[in-house]
């Protein structure tokens, strides 16, 4: 499971550190960073998948999850060189850093720095990201209020996240009891409360 997430020099992020449970729920006002830190595991899970993200690093076009033009869009603005970006993926508690370089502004490529990258391998290859369908994310700007809905359908309960997401914290407040499908949960629970860390 991944339990935290360090990004130095991505996009906007400096130097933030993550820390998550089976179920994780972003929420915040335009421009923190919610999307940007999904974009970066799509990427992750992209290269690892169809690309050998250990050898060759992270592709930035021509994927089927998520694109940037070039290396200068993954660069986080006011970066100070050497232009890398660092990201310290968290698995079981075990950190595994891949340090790439970002410094060919045109590239669609951003490349191992292999004498700074640190990764056990069996514990990177058993993460739950890079397994097919395992990784499952909900992007709140696919959701029309209007016309979708979201909920257990086996209950009949039909509850509206709102326009863009904004409504999710009202999901969480309002269904307490709200069952999660269970290879998501902690061990031994199913309430969507004890799934959600503050």
């Amino acid at each position: 499971m991944i339990t935290h997430l360090s990004i130095k020099n991505f996009k906007l992020f400096e130097d933030q550190f993550f820390t998550f449970s089976n179920l994780n729920l972003l929420t915040g006002i335009n421009g923190f960073g919610k999307s940007s830190l999904i974009q970066l595991l799509l990427l992750l899970r992209e290269s690892k998948l169809d690309r050998g993200l250990l050898t060759e690093g992270i592709t930035l076009s021509g994927n089927k999850l998520f694109n940037m033009r070039q290396a200068s869009d993954a660069l986080r603005v006011g970066a100070k060189e050497p232009f890398q970006i660092e990201i310290d993926l968290g698995i079981d508690n075990q950190s595994n850093i891949l340090v790439l370089d970002a410094s060919k502004d045109k590239s669609n490529q951003l490349t191992i720095i292999d004498n700074k990258t640190k990764i056990n391998k069996k514990t990177f290859d058993d993460c739950e990201l890079f397994k097919e369908n395992t990784f499952v994310y909900l992007n709140a700007n696919r959701i029309d209020p209007a016309h979708n809905s979201y909920g257990n359908a086996g209950e009949g309960v039909k509850n509206k996240f709102g326009n863009d997401g904004r409504a999710s914290i009202s999901f969480y407040q309002n269904n307490l009891g709200f069952v999660v499908d269970e290879k998501l949960c902690k061990q031994g629970t199913s309430d969507l409360p004890t799934q959600v860390k503050y």
